[in-house]
């Protein structure tokens, strides 16, 4: 599932991920439900959801360290095009 809504997710309008959202909170596919929450840039949400589901918890320093990266890639993507 995950895989599938990571090959999707540009083509997704904002809402129909909101609308996702509201369902994944009532199923235990729990990095899911994160990942659609990072979609639409909720990491405080993301955040507390490793600290409240203990079978995710150990999962928070990996994914801290890639949204760190996707958020580098992002303002390195932004200079280039500010400098052309």
């Amino acid at each position: 599932m995950l895989t599938m809504i990571k090959q999707i997710e540009d083509n997704i309008d904002e809402d129909i991920i909101k609308e996702f959202c509201k369902e994944a909170d009532h199923c235990p596919m729990y990095m899911v439900r994160v990942y659609l929450h990072q979609i639409l840039h909720n990491y405080q949400k993301c955040l507390s959801m490793f600290f409240k589901i203990k079978v995710i918890k150990t999962n928070v320093f990996g994914w801290l360290e890639d949204i760190q990266a996707n958020i580098l890639m992002h303002n390195d993507d932004e200079n280039i095009f500010n400098q052309m």
